[in-house]
């Protein structure tokens, strides 16, 4: 199983601050297990440098390691043995900087928030210490890295916060898409691959736990279901991260993965009176990257937006509807045959799951993909994506794919099908119906492109209907969204 995948677009944004001519400070950010100490060590590999991974020790405890780091970077030279603050520290970076011969000197950061909470005021040190530093070392580059996302945008690139118009560039380690994600088990067929990304997602951390990729559900068992394994109590560390052990937070996590959509449905879910009294934390929980806010897409804007929210890391949102309930059954396994039975259970259930939260967002990220890739038909031009539905409670229409064209047209329609039996004639007309119920939202242009995603293939019928090109219809199956 490869251990590290994709990441192009980071590693050439890492190496043009190797290359450049200049000092760089370099913010890296992303969720707790997206790679991003992975990422900097490959990247630094070869390169004069110090890398420091920030504990929630005591900062003379710190200081010491920072110390040990500088000694090994320093090689025979001589630096200070021991040092008394944040600021010898960073003079002696400058110093190691300044006799690189001109190559590249790194100091990376891991986890800075730990050390900005062992050392107040850390971040206006580092200020000061850029402002008189970075002309005297042009080839000093600087990553600070941190897995609290809040507090990384708060501290490190806000408005306000010191190091803001200190920072040359920024990189968001975002989790790997779902096909990225396959190249760590590339044993399984296709529609375990689909099961498999609504289970762990797409952060590495997660997907090293797995020590079965070729058996999903005994895949699924080990890591998830053995009380000692890390990913049956994972989702509890971010009480401890950005989420400061609030209850309120992960009982709305809950709430959302469960089915609660709506803030109104929402905080009925968590004992709360009205949808007011949890928009705080929904914002809070965006800003973290644990939930997305999905809003219809429409052509032009007109009154208020229809808006759900939906947890955005596929792990979380499987931990808290089917581990969550499950805890007290988990501590009581005593051997891998009850862990087994646990995951068969699930697997009753799991299709079903697939079919309403994680199949319709794989298939807009293939289109999303599929623009940027162009693998889409000629001409076929994609601002936008994402989903549409009609919000009356008496019908509810909805489309699973929506393509807006940079001038927000509707130019591309989808239905999704996780199902045993293979789509219809009856699907393709309930698009057309579903098209024609959002035309009041995104005006219909002149033969729009229909898509049809599949899980089971198609009928005959419907290979007819599509072999015409003047009916713009793609018939796309599981193949293919996995094709490169």
């Amino acid at each position: 199983m490869p251990t590290f995948v994709n990441r192009v677009v980071e590693l050439a944004s890492i190496q043009r601050a190797m290359d450049s001519d200049r000092a760089e400070l370099i913010i890296v950010y992303g969720r707790r297990g997206a790679g991003k100490s992975e990422l900097l060590i490959r990247a630094i590999e070869g390169h004069a440098g110090i890398y420091y991974q920030a504990t929630a020790e005591v900062i003379a405890q710190q200081l010491a390691d920072l110390g040990a780091e500088a000694r090994q970077a320093a090689g025979g030279r001589a630096v200070v043995g021991h040092f008394a603050s944040i600021t010898v520290f960073l003079d002696s970076v400058i110093s190691l900087a300044q006799t690189a011969s001109g190559r590249p000197f790194l100091l990376v950061i891991d986890e800075f928030p730990y050390l900005a909470e062992a050392e107040q005021g850390l971040e206006t040190v580092l200020q000061r210490w850029w402002d008189r530093s970075r002309q005297a070392a042009p080839n000093l580059k600087v990553f600070l890295a941190g897995s609290q996302v809040s507090w990384m945008q708060e501290h490190t690139l806000a408005e306000h916060g010191p190091l803001q118009n200190r920072r040359t560039g920024q990189i968001e380690v975002l989790p790997l898409t779902y096909r990225h994600a396959a190249l760590l088990y590339p044993r399984l067929d296709t529609t375990d691959r689909v099961r498999a990304y609504g289970i762990w997602g797409g952060l590495p951390g997660y997907l090293r736990e797995l020590n079965s990729p070729h058996n999903l559900w005994d895949a699924v068992a080990y890591s998830i279901f053995r009380p000692e394994a890390r990913l049956a109590i994972e989702p509890d560390w971010l009480r401890f991260t950005d989420l400061r052990a609030d209850r309120l937070y992960t009982s709305i996590i809950r709430a959302v993965a469960m089915g609660a959509h709506r803030p109104s449905d929402i905080a009925r879910a968590v004992g709360r009176a009205s949808a007011a009294e949890v928009a705080p934390p929904l914002n809070r929980l965006i800003e973290a990257g644990v939930l997305t806010r999905m809003v219809a897409l429409v052509a032009h804007e007109t009154g208020r937006a229809r808006t759900r929210y939906e947890v955005a890391d596929p792990f979380l949102a499987f931990w808290y509807r089917f581990v969550d309930p499950r805890r007290g059954v988990i501590r009581r396994v005593r051997a891998m045959s009850g862990a087994i039975e646990i995951a068969a259970q699930i697997a009753d259930e799991i299709d079903d799951y697939i079919a309403r939260y994680v199949f319709e967002g794989i298939c807009r990220e293939w289109v999303w993909e599929g623009a940027a890739r162009g693998v889409l038909p000629t001409g076929l031009q994609i601002g936008e994506v994402g989903t549409w539905w009609s919000g009356r409670e008496e019908r509810q229409d909805e489309i699973d794919v929506v393509g807006l064209s940079p001038n927000r047209e509707g130019v591309l329609y989808g239905e999704c099908k996780w199902s045993v039996a293979p789509m219809d004639m009856r699907d393709l007309g309930g698009l057309r119906a579903a098209i024609a119920a959002a035309s009041h939202d995104i005006p219909p242009i002149d033969r729009p492109w229909r898509v049809l995603f599949s899980r089971s293939g198609f009928h005959p019928d419907l290979h007819t209907e599509a072999a015409l090109a003047e009916n713009r219809i793609l018939l796309i199956g599981l193949e293919q969204l996995y094709r490169e």
